[in-house]
């Protein structure tokens, strides 16, 4: 409960960073449409002799995968084409939200700093400084 009454300093730069903390906060919302995991074209061969995969030349046979954990188990999820394209985009909303996540504990950590040693903490950035 301390660290919560040192994030509410005074001053410019700190009301800056609150008012930037929020509106990440707030742009990101609830994180409820995010995936975890990576979507991956995967091309084989199926091994019948008089299937197209077996000429010379071909690529094979394509499927998209969404590879990720589910109970600590690595799972391989088959992903139609239009599934794959919106298990990235729901991925690349996971990444984004975990980069607002790091931006806003940066925020609190510099508040923090703020907090303990005013503007001194940004001059020299030394948190052992005595005042």
């Amino acid at each position: 409960m301390q660290i919560e009454g040192m994030l509410a300093v005074a001053g410019v730069e700190a009301s800056q960073l609150r008012k930037q903390r929020y509106e990440l906060l707030r742009g990101y919302g609830i994180p409820n449409t995010v995936l975890s995991g990576s979507v991956g074209l995967v091309v084989r061969r199926c091994g019948k002799g008089n299937c197209h995969c077996s000429q010379a030349g071909s690529d094979g046979h394509s499927q998209w995968r969404l590879v990720t954990r589910i109970d600590d188990r690595r799972v391989c999820i088959p992903l139609s084409g239009a599934l794959a394209a919106e298990a990235k985009e729901l991925i690349a909303r996971r990444q984004q939200v975990e980069a607002a996540v790091q931006q806003v504990g940066r925020i609190n950590a510099r508040l923090l700093q703020l907090g303990r040693y005013g503007s001194l903490g940004r001059a020299y950035n030394i948190p052992w400084r005595r005042r």
